[in-house]
C-alpha cells in the first residue's frame, strides 16, 4: 500500500486511501470494529441482522430506492459480517464517489430500523440459517469456531440460531448500535484515482454528529479465548466425509503470522504442496484437501480442510497424521521459496483490483494505528526463514480439534483417532 494516506479527524473516525491514479473504477466502503463478537449470547446473530437491515432503507431511502440508484450508475454495492467487524461498500465508477459514498454512509450510519422491515428480514434470515444447516462444507466451519473455542464469543456463529434471531427487537438494533457504532470505531476507506482532500470532502456531510472519541478503534474489553483441543462429530446421509483439523497459531497483529502464512502454504496451498502430492497424488485418499490460517485480534488458527469417502477416512486421518509428524523434516528451502513467491505473486496480483485494495486497507486498520505498506508486509515475509517454519510445524504436533460432518460409518474411526492422540 505504497500510495496509501491516513487521516484521523476530530471526533476519532478514520480515513485511508490508497491512490490508484490510472485505476478506471473506485471502491469505497465504512467498516465498523464489532462484530458478532461484541453480542450478548442470548442476542447470537444481532450484528449480523443489522447489516441485513440496513438494506431495508435509511432515513433518506427506501431499500428499493438504494437499489436503484447504484443500479442506475452500474455499480455495486455489497456489505459483510465478521466476527469482528462489519463492512458496507461500494465500487463505482470516479464521477459517482458521491453516490458511491452517499449510499454506503446510508447503509453504515443512517438505517430506519422499522419493525414492520425486521418481521420481514427475520425470516429471510432464519432461511438463509436453513441453507448454511444444509451445505456441510459451509457449517463445518461455525462448528470448528465453537470447536476451538467452546463458550466463547469467537465461538458463536455468525448468524445465530433461528430463536436467538427470531427473538430480537428493533431496540436491540438502537443499543447495539448505540454502543459500538462509535467514531472511534468507524473506519472509511477507499482506492481508485482520487486525492484524499476530495475523499475528506465528500464524506465529511455524512459524519454523524457525535462527540469527539478517544482510543485507536479496536475494541480492548474482549476476553482473549483459549483454545480447546475438542472435537465435534456429526452423522449425515451423505457420500463424502467433510474433515476440519486445526491448531492455535496467533493473532492477527503478531508478527509470526506471516510465517504462519507460509506454513500453511507449504503444508497445503497449490499442487506442489505436500498435502496435495502426499493425500491426493501419492495416496488418492481426498479430491479436494488444503491448508490454511485464519486470524482474529487475539487468537488464530491453522487447519487441514479435507473431503474423502466415508471408507477412506480411517487411512486419511493415519496419512494425515504421519504428514503432520514428519512435516519440520520434510520442509526445505525450495518450500519456502515457492510460498514466498506465491505469497508475493498473490498479493501484488490482488492490487490490480481497487475492490480488494479497499477491503485490504480496512482489514489491517481495523487491528493497528497504521495499515502496513505493501513494501513492509513483503519484507516481513521476506526475511522469515525455514528455521522458524521448521519450529512452528513441530508445535502441530500437538493434539488437534477436530470437527467433522460424515457419514454414520465413519465417525467411530474418527473419534478413535482423536482420543488416541
Amino acid at each position: 500500500m505504497d500510495h496509501m494516506e491516513i487521516k484521523r479527524l476530530d471526533n476519532g473516525a478514520r480515513l485511508v486511501l490508497d491512490r490508484r491514479p490510472h485505476a478506471a473504477s473506485i471502491a469505497v466502503g465504512t467498516w465498523i470494529t464489532a462484530g458478532s463478537r461484541d453480542e450478548a449470547a442470548a442476542q447470537a446473530g444481532l450484528a449480523h441482522a443489522l447489516e441485513h437491515m440496513a438494506f431495508k432503507g435509511s432515513d433518506r431511502r427506501s431499500g428499493e430506492e438504494i437499489a436503484r440508484a447504484i443500479d442506475a450508475v452500474g455499480g455495486d454495492l455489497d456489505a459483510y459480517t465478521s466476527r469482528e467487524a462489519t463492512a458496507f461498500y461500494a465500487q463505482i465508477l470516479p464521477e459517482d464517489l458521491g453516490l458511491g459514498l452517499d449510499l454506503v454512509s446510508d447503509l453504515a450510519l443512517r438505517p430506519r430500523l422499522d419493525a414492520q422491515d425486521w418481521r420481514l428480514e427475520a425470516d429471510v434470515i432464519c432461511h438463509e440459517i436453513a441453507q448454511t444447516q444444509d451445505t456441510p462444507d459451509d457449517i463445518l466451519f461455525d462448528y470448528f469456531q465453537e470447536t476451538c473455542y467452546p463458550g466463547h464469543p469467537l465461538g458463536r456463529s455468525i448468524l445465530g440460531s433461528e430463536a436467538s434471531v427470531q427473538a430480537l427487537t428493533i431496540e436491540n438494533f438502537k443499543r447495539f448500535r448505540a454502543q459500538h457504532y462509535s467514531p472511534d470505531r468507524l473506519i472509511f476507506a477507499a482506492s481508485g484515482p482520487l486525492e484524499m482532500a476530495r475523499f475528506e470532502d465528500a464524506i465529511a456531510p455524512h459524519l454523524p454528529a457525535l462527540p469527539a472519541s478517544a482510543g485507536g478503534g479496536v475494541a480492548t474489553n474482549h476476553d482473549a479465548p483459549r483454545f480447546q483441543a475438542s472435537r465435534f462429530l456429526q452423522a449425515r446421509e451423505m457420500e463424502q466425509a467433510q474433515i476440519l483439523v486445526g491448531w492455535p497459531s496467533v493473532a492477527q497483529s503478531d508478527p509470526r503470522s506471516y510465517a504462519y502464512v507460509l506454513l500453511s502454504h507449504m503444508l497445503g496451498y497449490g499442487g506442489a504442496s505436500h498435502l496435495f502430492m502426499d493425500i491426493r497424488e501419492r495416496r488418492g485418499l481426498a479430491y479436494m484437501v488444503y491448508a490454511s490460517t485464519q486470524f482474529f485480534s487475539d487468537a488464530g488458527q491453522l487447519y487441514v480442510h479435507a473431503s474423502t469417502a466415508a471408507g477412506q477416512v480411517p487411512a486419511y486421518l493415519e496419512a494425515l497424521q504421519d504428514l503432520i509428524l514428519r512435516l519440520p523434516s520434510l520442509l526445505t528451502e525450495s518450500d519456502l521459496q515457492r510460498a514466498k513467491a506465491q505469497f508475493r505473486a498473490g498479493t501484488l496480483m490482488a492490487r490490480d483490483s481497487v475492490g480488494a485494495n479497499v477491503r485490504a486497507l480496512a482489514h489491517h486498520l481495523a487491528w493497528a494505528q497504521e495499515p502496513k505498506r505493501l513494501a513492509d508486509i513483503l519484507a516481513q515475509v521476506e526475511a522469515v526463514q525455514l528455521d522458524e517454519i521448521c519450529a512452528l510445524a513441530a508445535g502441530l504436533a500437538q493434539k488437534p480439534a477436530l470437527t467433522a460432518i460424515a457419514p454414520k460409518a465413519a465417525l467411530p474411526s474418527l473419534q478413535a483417532w482423536h482420543d488416541g492422540l
